[in-house]
């Protein structure tokens, strides 16, 4: 099953597409550029999409199957040589279609990093970064 995939949705789209309980976040942040991660539903109609604003609900048709990320949303990571050393928690992937891979945005310390950090440049963090 699928775990990662692109739902290219924006406020301009068909608003069926998306629960009507979750319409305004969709609309105020719309996954369309980010990486959703498919969280258990308990509805046969909609998917469960995580990704950087919370969970929304939405119709599976627009979904974009992406192979597995190595990291989740919220997973506690470090960063490892040679870039500097932090740890946090990814709070923004995004699929790079160029080289057809994952980057990956972090909070450290419940704040926003701007630094972009691939696969290779991160790994779990057994002690978990605070939220």
């Amino acid at each position: 099953m699928t775990r990662f995939g692109l739902y290219p949705w924006l406020p301009t789209d068909d608003a069926d597409l998306v629960h009507p309980d979750d319409i305004a976040l969709a609309r105020s942040a719309p996954p369309f550029g980010e990486v959703v991660e498919l969280m258990p539903s308990d509805s046969p109609d909609y998917l469960c999409l995580r990704y950087g604003a919370g969970l929304v609900r939405a119709r599976p048709g627009p979904l974009q199957a992406l192979p597995d990320a190595a990291f989740a949303y919220d997973a506690p990571v470090r960063t490892v040589a040679p870039r500097s050393s932090r740890a946090g928690r990814i709070r923004r992937i995004v699929w790079h279609h160029g080289r057809q891979a994952y980057d990956y945005y972090l909070a450290i310390d419940g704040k926003a990093h701007s630094a972009r950090y691939r696969d290779d440049e991160l790994e779990p963090d057994a002690g978990g970064a605070a939220p």
